[in-house]
């Protein structure tokens, strides 16, 4: 019977600590986290989307370590127009072309600014029907883009 209070008095203490730690880290880098939320929300903003292309939703979430900001959108128009429309406004305004990946099926492009990273996310194959895409930018996900900015310093 005293094992078993033991333990439990273990536990409370353990549950307790680990609950202290998280009210502290969101006191700490809560307001800083947000604010960087914040920004990378109207950066999303100010990227516009193609013509003919209809916005679905919008999400975003961050912690106190990252965050993201996503359209989805659908379009009928090629793919490959959506990510050269994209791969200009993002270099019109400071964004650098870090490469592409095929992923499940989509291709991905990925764009690079200081810490950030943005991806436009497309299906590989569309046989001219209309399909979902998304772009998003995200903050202390490394998608590579600080090894980037690593290596050429």
């Amino acid at each position: 019977m005293g094992d078993k209070k033991q333990r439990l008095k273990i536990s409370l203490l353990l549950f307790a600590a680990i609950l202290v730690a998280f009210v502290v880290d969101s006191l700490i880098r809560g307001a800083r986290a947000k604010r960087r939320q914040d920004f990378i929300i109207r950066e999303l903003a100010s990227i516009p989307d193609p013509p003919k292309a209809n916005l679905i939703r919008s999400v975003s979430g961050f912690k106190t370590s990252n965050g993201y900001a996503k359209r989805m959108l659908r379009s009928s128009v090629p793919t490959d127009d959506i990510r050269q429309f994209y791969a200009e406004k993002f270099d019109q305004q400071g964004w650098a072309s870090y490469g592409s990946s095929v992923r499940l099926s989509k291709q991905r492009a990925y764009f690079c600014r200081d810490d950030d990273t943005a991806i436009v996310e497309l299906p590989e194959s569309t046989l001219g029907e209309s399909f979902e895409y998304f772009v998003e930018i995200s903050w202390g996900i490394s998608y590579g883009c600080d090894s980037k900015k690593n290596s050429t310093q």
